[in-house]
């Protein structure tokens, strides 16, 4: 919260070792939400990597119509896939970090061992 001129602003504590990558999605939704659910004006963004930089990185505020656009055609794609069942990885077939541990599941190469807590499958990969 910015008292001096009553607005607010959205930091993104960062805690992994890759900085954020331009386009990502994630601020365009903090500035979605805040612009919906609350009445200050949003002033400004940034970026604090905690284990590296002692102080956040300011970042320009990303337009909020085209970061609706943005969320809402992504959004879209998600739900065509999910009726398709046909999840592609935007990295290609190789996949990235995050689809390699499902590829192996989808694969045959992970083993079930049963359901977790909150009713999530788990395997051993």
């Amino acid at each position: 919260y910015i008292e001096k001129d009553d607005s607010v602003r959205v930091v993104d504590f960062k805690t992994g070792k890759n900085k954020e990558e331009k386009g990502s999605l994630q601020l365009p939704i903090y500035s979605l939400l805040l612009n919906a659910l609350q009445k200050r004006k949003v002033s400004g963004a940034s970026y604090w990597y905690v284990d590296k930089d002692d102080s956040p990185l300011s970042v320009e505020l990303p337009d909020i119509s085209e970061s609706k656009e943005n969320v809402l055609d992504l959004a879209r794609k998600v739900k065509i896939a999910r009726e398709r069942m046909a999840f592609n990885c935007f990295y290609g077939p190789g996949g990235c970090f995050a689809c390699r541990p499902f590829e192996k599941i989808i694969s045959g190469q992970a083993e079930f061992v049963g359901l977790g807590e909150y009713n999530q499958e788990m395997y051993i990969i």
